[in-house]
């Protein structure tokens, strides 16, 4: 009896570790929520000042014929801590942002009040104007547009950044928000869809995000998937994602040597929704076994097995289950120490998570695709700056196996590169010769 209590207990406290990872996996840690509003604030702030003054520079150099002259570094304190400036600099005339504090002052607490004024105002020049001539800072007309295409600036050259040809991994997932409609002024319900990649050095990076309006479907996950492959990118071993609709088949026609990994948290509770509660659990139950082993063609022959068991019960579930058996098994190809990380798209639900604060903090919705695109901006690069700025020490660990099967997946790709190559080569050389028999042909 004793020991039935004890394993009984052992088993209450997995349960209880696995639930508190899993908060920790989701949230982050108690130290991280307690400084994430904060540090989200200092970056932006940080961010947003450097620009502004960088943009007052360039109009300044545009009134008296000056130049740009680098920049040096100050520190300001806030209430939301220290920032780290790069104060710009003019060559010919003593340059001085109107936004920097007086000399040697190195704590200013108005400059909290142009922040949040900036969120909630969504970036509009007449709101910025208003705000900046509060600070007593009367910036022109001409200089409020150029503050402005410089913050819309960081936007578009994100979206047409050149992308590497080699990825390990991307995350696909949607998010779903409101936005204000530019041509109607009205706001609509749109969907934000998010790329993060695994880098062939094992780092975190958004490598895309794209608005749309209405359902997902396969023209919708073509046109995202020709984006990043226009952008330059060739080669991905894996893709993690929902079950969108048209997905699927988008993969296979302009990514065919890819794995599709379909997020487990996701079908677990498709498990929940389509299958009575006592079926539900015991599916799970099994399914959690097939996730544990050692080979996929083990773990899929088990599968199949499952799903057979309840094809008569739940015969249209089922049926859609045995089409995409192979995509939720897709981990099971790779080692077992980051098969956790590559079937769900937590990842992307924690970005998302990041946005949700600035569509609260903006009174419930995006002012335009554009303020949007300027927040994930910065999100991006306060995650560089912080946890996105190392590799991941369990991708970084399997990192002889990870290119060894990134490599043997895409030879025949590499091979055809060096044959065209090749051909390329023989081309210039029979055009010279071509011109050499020409030449003589004309001569005669």
């Amino acid at each position: 009896m004793e020991k039935k209590e004890g394993y009984e207990n052992k088993v209450y406290r997995m349960t209880k570790e696995d639930i508190k990872e899993k908060i920790r996996e989701i949230l982050g840690d108690e130290d991280e929520r307690k400084e994430f509003t904060k540090s989200k604030l200092k970056k932006l702030l940080e961010i947003m000042m450097n620009y502004v003054m960088d943009s007052e520079r360039k109009s300044f150099t545009d009134r008296t014929g000056d130049v740009g002259n680098g920049f040096y570094s100050r520190n300001l304190q806030t209430s939301m801590g220290k920032l780290n400036l790069d104060v710009p600099r003019t060559r010919l005339y003593n340059f001085r942002p109107s936004l920097l504090s007086q000399p040697y002052k190195r704590t200013d607490e108005s400059y909290d009040e142009l922040l949040i004024a900036l969120i909630q105002n969504g970036y509009s020049p007449n709101n910025l104007r208003n705000t900046l001539r509060k600070l007593n800072l009367n910036y022109s007309p001409k200089e409020i547009d150029i503050i402005t295409d410089e913050l819309k600036k960081l936007y578009y050259d994100f979206i047409q950044k050149e992308l590497p040809e080699d990825m390990f991994a991307i995350y696909i997932d949607g998010y779903r928000v409101e936005m204000k409609d530019k041509k109607t002024g009205k706001v609509k319900t749109v969907t934000i869809y998010t790329v993060i990649g695994i880098t062939l050095d094992w780092k975190k990076t958004l490598i895309g995000f794209y608005v749309e309006s209405g359902v997902e479907n396969k023209q919708g996950w073509l046109k995202v998937l020709s984006d990043l492959i226009g952008r330059g990118l060739r080669r991905v071993s894996i893709i993690i994602s929902d079950d969108f609709s048209g997905l699927r088949e988008a993969i296979e026609e302009l990514f065919p040597y890819t794995d599709h990994q379909l997020c487990l948290v996701h079908f677990q509770r498709n498990i929940a929704r389509n299958m009575t509660k006592e079926d539900s659990k015991r599916f799970k139950e099994v399914f959690n076994q097939v996730k544990i082993n050692k080979s996929f063609e083990e773990g899929l022959s088990l599968f199949e097995g499952l799903i057979l068991e309840y094809k008569e019960r739940y015969r249209s579930f089922m049926a859609q289950v045995w089409l995409k058996r192979k995509e939720y098994l897709t981990f099971l190809k790779y080692p077992e120490g980051i098969r956790r990380y590559i079937y769900t798209t937590n990842i992307s639900e924690n970005f998302h998570r990041r946005l949700e604060w600035f569509r609260q903090n903006m009174g419930g919705f995006f002012q335009s695709e554009e303020i949007l695109g300027i927040n994930i901006i910065l999100q991006l690069e306060r995650l560089k700056e912080g946890k996105w700025n190392m590799p991941n020490p369990h991708f970084k660990h399997y990192e002889y196996e990870l290119l060894q099967i990134h490599k043997l997946k895409f030879k025949d790709d590499e091979r055809l590169k060096d044959e065209l190559k090749k051909a390329l080569e023989e081309m210039a050389t029979a055009s010279i010769e071509h011109k050499k028999t020409e030449n003589l042909k004309l001569d005669k």
